[in-house]
């Protein structure tokens, strides 16, 4: 199952990005600004990741989503916990 959140560097740079912001809101369109991955990238890291209810449709502005981490969500927290361990590393 890690296997479908972590696909590839892109996949976990972009998760990564998002552990540092957990109270923001993105769009797809800011994720590929800030990581620097394409757009049909974002696309398919996105999907498991709503899958999983990692990230939730926060609203929408004209034709862009904007998403945001799911607080909630036990897979969140526990990949924000790792991310923090990391990090003191």
């Amino acid at each position: 199952m890690l296997g479908n959140l972590f696909v590839d560097d892109e996949s976990a740079k972009v998760l990564d990005y998002l552990l540092d912001f957990p109270q923001d809101s993105f769009s797809k369109k800011d994720l590929m600004s800030s990581t620097n991955v394409s757009f049909h990238k974002i696309n398919r890291i996105i999907e498991p990741l709503k899958h999983f209810g990692i990230i939730v449709e926060n609203k929408r502005i004209a034709r862009a989503v904007l998403y945001k981490l799911n607080t909630d969500n036990e897979i969140f927290r526990e990949l924000l916990r790792l991310d923090k361990k990391i990090s003191v590393v």
